[in-house]
This record gives C-alpha cells, structure tokens and sequence, in this order.
C-alpha cells in the first residue's frame, strides 16, 4: 500500500515538474514575441557568464570577475550587432545564389532542394563572412578594453589565437546552424541554440577566455630560496635581485 502511495507521489511531483518547465518555456517564447531583442540579449548575457563560469571551474587560479564581464559585455554588444545582420542574412540568401553557381558549373539539375540550399547558404555567409567580420572583431576589442589590454597586447592575442578559434568555430556551428535552420521546427529552434550557444561559450573560454600577460605571471612566480652563500662573499657572491632575475629568464 505504501509503496502504490509512493510511486503515486512521484508520478505527481514528476507531472508538477513537467508542467512547470512547459510554462516557463511558453512564458519564454511570449517574451520573444512581446520583447525579442531585450529577450535575446538578456539570455546571451547570462549563457555568457555561465559558459565562461564553466570554463573556470577547470582552472585552479580564482574566479576571474573581469573575465566573466567581458564576456557578458561582449555577448550582450555582438547581440545587438546579430539583430540587425541576420535579418537582412536570412531574407537575402535563400539558396538562389549556391543554385546559380552550380548552373554555371553545369550542375543545372542538381538533386537539390531550395528546403536545403537556403540553410546551406544561410550558414555558409553566416560562418564564412559574418563571424571573421563581425564577430571575432567585436570579441577581441570588447574583451580586450574590459580585461585592460592595450591595443598591442589586444592585436597579439588575436593574431595567436584567431585561426584556432575559427576552426572550432566551423567544426562547431557548421553543423550546428544547417541542422537548426533545415530540420528543427521554428518554435524549437531556440531551445535548441541555446544549449548549443552555452556550449559554445565554454569552449570560447576555455580557448580564448583567459589572459595572462609576461608581467602577471612573473609577479606571481614565488621568489627563489636564498641561502647564506648568496649573501655577497670573497667576491662570488650574488645579490637577491640577481639571482631572481637569473632563475626568471631560465624559466
């Protein structure tokens, strides 16, 4: 009898559950409709800092509060920027121009529907234009300016880490954005960027997120031991600032 009472109640808590996460997903896609550019830059600020608080975790340095700013400011500003391109992106590129140029090629009854030129071609400008344009630019000089870089120091860490960062960005949202813009029903598709957005972000931070400039970590390096040898003796000696700058440029 207890345990009829028991599975009954879990059932109930499950249903209750269900129901709750069913309507803050209805109250999060009214927001869209009543509010869509708040409500977008909203949620990618807050994936921002938990993407990158994720990303932290793995580090054993503390929690760094001027890394998860910039990356919210970022994310917030690129947000902004995203509504004003992907409209004119998404209403322009229908799959006519990939169509033409397997015309041109001789490829005129090519096996292809408009239902997957236009993701295709959606995502290619999306990737292949926007992000090295737009994206990585807006990235690096917001990050930049809230972690306190100077124009040299923002430039050199976009010139070490741009090429990597592109090519997890391909591997990634390639795949990601056709698959969303050719297969998943609208009204999912947000839920659905959303995971993938979070995703994201870790891996932006864990590649790109943290910055560490030749000073910072020298400052943190423990000074070496100095024993009484060191003190200056019969001329063989060496002082303390010696020695440290010595252990400093073997390291």
């Amino acid at each position: 009898m207890n345990f009829h009472l028991m599975a009954s109640t879990f059932e109930s808590e499950q249903s209750k559950s269900a129901n709750g996460i069913g309507e803050l997903i209805s109250e999060y896609n009214m927001l869209l409709k009543e509010r869509p550019y708040r409500t977008k830059i909203i949620t990618g600020v807050i994936l921002a800092i938990v993407g990158d608080f994720i990303a932290q975790l793995r580090d054993d340095d503390p929690y760094d509060v001027n890394r998860a700013a910039a990356f919210a400011v970022f994310d917030g500003c690129y947000r902004t920027v995203q509504q004003v391109t992907y409209p004119p992106l998404i209403a322009e590129f229908q799959g006519q121009h990939i169509l033409g140029l397997l015309e041109s090629l001789g490829y005129a009854s090519f096996p292809v529907s408009s239902a997957v030129l236009g993701p295709l071609e959606q995502t290619l400008i999306s990737q292949l234009v926007i992000i090295p344009t737009i994206y990585y630019p807006v990235f690096f000089t917001i990050t930049g300016i809230v972690q306190g870089l100077s124009f040299q120091e923002t430039l050199e860490r976009a010139k070490k880490t741009f090429i990597p960062l592109m090519k997890r960005n391909l591997l990634f949202w390639i795949p990601v954005q056709f698959v969303a813009f050719a297969y998943i029903p609208q009204d999912q598709q947000i839920s659905v960027l959303i995971v993938c957005g979070l995703l994201w972000t870790v891996i932006l931070s864990v590649s790109a997120g943290a910055i560490k400039t030749d000073d910072s970590e020298r400052d943190r390096r423990p000074l070496p031991e100095v024993g009484m040898s060191d003190v200056n003796n019969a001329g063989e000696s060496t002082t303390i600032m010696e020695k440290y700058e010595s252990e400093t440029v073997k390291r």
